[in-house]
């Protein structure tokens, strides 16, 4: 907590631009892996043990799970890191609009994990962006009932 509190002192207003930069390269490093294991099944496993998971670092897998753990040590935690960005941008809900591209990856990132739990907060996210837009009464509804279709299976 003191480095994370100190890493937050020294960057400021800066903080979570930076976040967002860090998470969107451990993402597309974390992706390509990703998509490398479901491809191939290769792992790249550098410990050379035969724990609960292979680490290299910036992405793990978990006894062969087909969900991206990323530079984390469970697919929740992982997704749970990544819904940190909305919150840090909710008042500048453009700020994705500008940079699509990182946001694109992050978001894939997101679904990447199959977190019923990210999943779930980021349609909370995006009702309330709903609600704050008031461009639609269709979103809001449509997010619940995926959101309970996904949390029963």
């Amino acid at each position: 907590m003191l480095v994370f509190s100190f890493v937050v002192f020294i960057l400021r207003g800066e903080f979570k631009y930076v976040y967002f930069e860090v998470l969107y390269y451990l993402s597309l490093i974390g992706l390509f892996l990703w998509i490398i294991f479901l491809m191939t099944g290769f792992a790249m496993d550098l410990t050379g043990k035969d724990d609960i998971f292979n680490s290299i670092i910036i992405w793990n897998v978990r006894n062969g799970e087909i969900r991206n753990s990323g530079p984390f040590w469970e697919p929740g935690a992982y997704g749970g890191y990544l819904l940190l960005i909305p919150l840090f941008f909710l008042n500048e809900p453009d700020f994705f609009l500008k940079n699509k591209r990182k946001s694109l990856v992050l978001f894939l990132a997101l679904l990447s994990t199959m977190s019923t739990t990210a999943y779930l907060s980021i349609g909370i996210y995006l009702v309330y962006l709903d609600f704050e837009s008031k461009l639609s009464i269709f979103l809001a509804p449509s997010v619940i009932f995926l959101s309970i279709i996904v949390f029963l299976k």
